[in-house]
């Protein structure tokens, strides 16, 4: 599975930087984030507000 994530992120990479200008990539490390956190409203509308900023969002 991580060689075709790999594969795929790579093939994603190559294709934006050739048509596009530019592009904003996020990472986020979301190891604490459980369902405590997802029925805050608040914290997932910040979540989601940060994500919609960027072209790219990978997510562990």
């Amino acid at each position: 599975m991580k060689r075709f994530n790999l594969a795929f992120l790579s093939f994603l990479f190559v294709f934006l930087s050739l048509h596009a200008q530019s592009f904003e990539i996020a990472t986020f490390n979301i190891q604490n984030f459980g369902q405590s956190k997802m029925t805050k409203t608040d914290v997932v509308d910040t979540l989601a507000m940060i994500v919609r900023k960027f072209d790219i969002v990978a997510v562990q």
